[in-house]
């Protein structure tokens, strides 16, 4: 971010599509290190690169450096934001006002592409999960765990119940797809350790989650009991539902198996309770 602000000094002119132009563009990726690869070679063809928006790390990077006000547009060219300036001296503010900025690069972070993920429609929601998961967890969490949170969090507002099965296996890799980008980022800030298999906050990380002002993550430490099934009846209908279930011989045994979706009444389990269930309750609310 030093590099780039730095290297903007007075200001750059953008494209029409307040863009940076691809000649700074070139310069730049080499510049900062990107890794973004200009006419990219695939096969026996060359695909010649039409604007910085296809250079995934650039454009974050600059679009990054706006969300944290250190860069600004106004009359088509790329300017800093002098107010700021003092943060590229001070590492702990500009650490803060990147990660402060994670919630408004949903758009930079998640490209859309050929099969847009649910994530990149309901990127806040995700983001919160995602965040919240890592912060309860106090420790590493397996990466198919967070995707799957992450997952149920973005489809909640979503009826999914008719999308073939084929369609919904695609939107979930595309989802997928866009929580290891997410990570990416926020690892490459410090925020997060990953690799595919665990994920967990760093030290700077939780505090900056903990610090987070007009959030609140609720976490659930302990508790007894399983939740009882969604429209049961109440108080007194769940304890004859329990009563029911663990008795084969009652008549309406076999229709309340068939209602809850369980193979025998032994497949609900009402002293089960584990605060990692109760948390994923939790960060869809």
């Amino acid at each position: 971010m030093r590099e780039l602000v730095g290297w903007i000094g007075a200001g750059r002119k953008l494209t029409q599509t307040g863009r940076i132009t691809l000649a700074d563009a070139r310069t730049l990726v080499e510049l900062l290190g990107t890794g973004d690869q200009m006419d990219p070679v695939i096969g026996d063809r060359r695909f010649k690169t039409k604007s910085s928006e296809e250079l995934y790390h650039l454009n974050l990077l600059a679009e990054w450096a706006k969300a944290a006000r250190l860069l600004r547009v106004a009359g088509g060219r790329l300017l800093p934001v002098k107010k700021n300036a003092r943060l590229l001296d001070r590492p702990d503010g500009l650490w803060n006002a990147l990660f402060e900025a994670v919630p408004r690069i949903g758009s930079a972070v998640l490209v859309s592409g050929w099969l847009e993920s649910v994530f990149s429609q309901e990127y806040a929601a995700g983001l919160r999960t995602l965040l919240h998961r890592l912060y309860a967890a106090r420790g590493p969490v397996a990466g198919d765990a967070l995707r799957r949170a992450v997952w149920q969090a973005v489809t909640a507002p979503y009826i999914l119940d008719d999308v073939p099965p084929e369609r919904l296996w695609a939107w979930r890799g595309s989802n997928d797809r866009d929580v290891r980008l997410l990570l990416e980022a926020l690892a490459a800030l410090g925020a997060v350790r990953s690799d595919d298999d665990t994920v967990e906050l760093t030290g700077q990380g939780r505090r900056a989650v903990a610090a987070e002002a007009d959030r609140s993550y609720p976490v659930c430490v302990a508790g007894s009991g399983a939740c009882p099934p969604e429209d049961c009846g109440g108080a007194g209908a769940y304890e004859d539902l329990k009563r029911t279930l663990a008795d084969p011989t009652r008549t309406e045994h076999a229709d309340l198996v068939r209602w809850l979706g369980l193979d025998s009444g032994v497949g609900f389990d009402p002293a089960r309770f584990t605060p990692g269930e109760a948390n994923d309750r939790l960060q869809q609310m």
